[in-house]
């Protein structure tokens, strides 16, 4: 039924590339890459194994694009398999030790306040909010050791950042009854300060440290705008775009399509677009031109040297290259906005306004 949908949409956006002509002659071959794409994604997670890796990655995937979706009938179509993966979850979760673990607890929590309303969480809010209730640290909550900051591998200062900006989320729906003594304002200063390494003074085997650092930068920007809910400007955070701009260029050079993706995606958070940036434009342009036949799109990585990776390593260049392609409608005045402007106004040495 998926596919026989995919086909009918198809069919529309190219009828409609019929009539009008535009800047960027593009557009509808990039429509309908992001169709293949997100019909890829949706039969590669219908596998148990596959969506028990990418777990709650499989619904955000689609809920993201159809909160903020510019053609309706993408929006539509994400939305119906957004619900899909919500309802697995939902079963999924049931199997989960009591109490939860700090990660899992926030994710469930934030699942809840996802505004999806066709679904039903309550059954994982009760449970993910019993497990909260039992931890007594910063520690417990995340997951992490957050007093030596300093000592934290790239990997923990990125999920660290991550549960920072999902326990944000869950306070703001929740009216602040989640507690925790560092939250994102305090992992936002701390990146802030830190230095970000540019390629060519990453001395690390696969140049590991710059990709870690460029993840960061990428998903700093996702932390400020909700995961592409509304639009940035480079003032909010111009120590992020320099970086994400001056990094651009290996990437590019590289075929490396996860990266490429995610900072196409970040510029566009600015309201850039393939036709006012070229940065956008050519990265859309490689995107396009990388696809595979499939649909997906493969990782150009040097081998980790275990010989295995995980599903959601075989999933994630797709996801990252249907981010970088897809142009959004973005949200006005959320309450998610105005919490991160109050944010971004401290963290900048402004005094808020709002």
């Amino acid at each position: 039924m998926v596919q026989w949908r995919l086909m009918v949409l198809g069919v529309m956006l190219w009828c409609g590339s019929l009539w009008g002509a535009q800047a960027f002659d593009r557009h509808e071959e990039r429509d309908l890459a992001m169709l293949k794409g997100l019909s890829w994604v949706s039969a590669y997670l219908v596998d148990e194994d596959h969506f028990r890796d990418v777990d709650f990655d499989c619904f955000h995937i689609f809920n993201e694009i159809h909160r903020t979706a510019h053609n309706p009938l993408i929006g539509q179509w994400c939305e119906s398999v957004a619900f899909m993966y919500g309802q697995r979850l939902k079963e999924y979760t049931t199997l989960f030790r009591d109490p939860l673990r700090g990660y899992h607890c926030l994710q469930m929590l934030s699942l809840s306040c996802s505004s999806f309303d066709r679904i039903d969480f309550e059954p994982m809010y009760k449970k993910a909010k019993a497990s909260f209730e039992t931890y007594k640290t910063d520690q417990q909550i995340y997951w992490i050791e957050v007093d030596n900051l300093e000592e934290l591998s790239e990997k923990n200062l990125f999920n660290l950042l991550i549960r920072t900006y999902e326990l944000e989320r869950i306070n703001l729906a929740y009216d602040n009854e989640y507690h925790a003594d560092f939250r994102l304002l305090d992992m936002l200063r701390y990146l802030k300060a830190k230095p970000l390494v540019a390629i060519e003074d990453d001395s690390s085997l696969y140049k590991n440290t710059w990709r870690d650092h460029c993840y960061l930068a990428t998903h700093i920007v996702l932390a400020l705008n909700n995961y592409n809910e509304f639009q940035l400007q480079e003032s909010d955070a111009p120590w992020v775009f320099d970086y994400i701009r001056a990094s651009y260029p290996a990437a590019f050079a590289r075929n490396d399509v996860e990266l490429v993706g995610e900072f196409v995606d970040s510029l566009r958070a600015l309201g850039l677009t393939e036709d006012n940036d070229e940065m956008v434009r050519q990265g859309t342009e490689f995107l396009l031109d990388s696809q595979n036949v499939d649909g997906s799109w493969s990782a150009v990585l040097p081998s980790t040297g275990n010989g295995s990776w995980r599903p959601y390593h075989i999933m994630h260049p797709t996801w990252c290259a249907l981010v970088g392609l897809r142009p959004r409608v973005y949200l006005e005045d959320t309450p998610y906005q105005n919490r991160i402007r109050e944010i971004l106004n401290e963290l900048n040495g402004e005094q808020s306004t709002n």
